[in-house]
């Protein structure tokens, strides 16, 4: 999510290698004279080359690359991060903090979603694991991309942000785009929350009144291991690691 408290503050969701959800806050400095985007922060890979999707799609969507050094921290500095999904709350606060979008109550949301270098919002994974984070942070809100609405809205008590692309999310969180409108093709269940006017999906039950595989959101590999064990007549062991 973001917030401003001198400079830009970004806070995103990341897994460490027990898959555990963890809070991360990124913060956005420029320094004069030197046309650069750093990320810092013990980033993987992925996020190392989200600098050349944040600026792909920055250009492609019309908007402009800052032209001094741009230098985004990912806090804390000493645990690792890994995923594509920072990039849409990274690009957000980029743009924010230069004033090149006018967003409202950027405070209430977090951001989750990967980058294409044309500007649409990517699907991402670990989304159910993130949004329960959110909300046990008291997050009002969360941009997902279109693809992982689903997902997200299994989760009850939090709004459910679904976007296509950075110029919907843009127009969004400024006020200019309804994403519950029937024009966005928005379904009934995307908030997750009775409060903003649309109930959860229900559990559908079979014949025995027993939950099934269709109520999960999320977890496809799992699922699939599920099945082929059980095909095979094979036993299951569920092993969660608790730190």
């Amino acid at each position: 999510w973001c917030n401003q408290a001198m400079e830009m503050y970004s806070s995103y969701y990341e897994f460490d290698s027990h898959d555990q959800p963890c809070w991360f806050n990124s913060e956005r400095e420029r320094a004069e004279k030197q046309q650069m985007l750093s990320i810092i922060g013990l980033p993987d890979q992925v996020i190392k080359e989200a600098g050349e999707r944040i600026q792909a799609a920055i250009e492609s969507c019309g908007y402009d690359i800052p032209r001094e050094k741009v230098i985004i921290s990912l806090a804390p500095g000493n645990r690792r991060k890994r995923g594509s999904h920072f990039d849409l709350g990274m690009i957000i606060a980029l743009l924010y903090q230069t004033d090149q979008i006018f967003p409202q109550n950027l405070d209430e949301y977090a951001f989750l979603g990967e980058l294409s270098l044309n500007g649409r919002v990517r699907p991402c994974n670990g989304v159910l694991s993130m949004v329960t984070e959110a909300k046990k942070r008291g997050v009002k809100a969360v941009v997902v991309p279109f693809e992982n609405r689903d997902e997200a809205a299994s989760i009850p008590g939090i709004k459910i942000c679904p976007v296509r692309t950075l110029p919907d999310t843009i127009q969004f969180l400024e006020g200019r785009l309804d994403l519950f409108s029937d024009e966005y093709r928005a379904d009934e269940y995307l908030t997750g929350s009775k409060a903003a006017g649309t109930e959860p999906r229900q559990a559908s039950q079979g014949k025995s009144g027993e939950l099934d595989f269709s109520d999960v959101r999320g977890q496809s590999d799992l699922i699939e291991a599920i099945v082929l064990g059980a095909a095979g007549g094979l036993q299951s062991a569920f092993l969660r690691y608790i730190r």
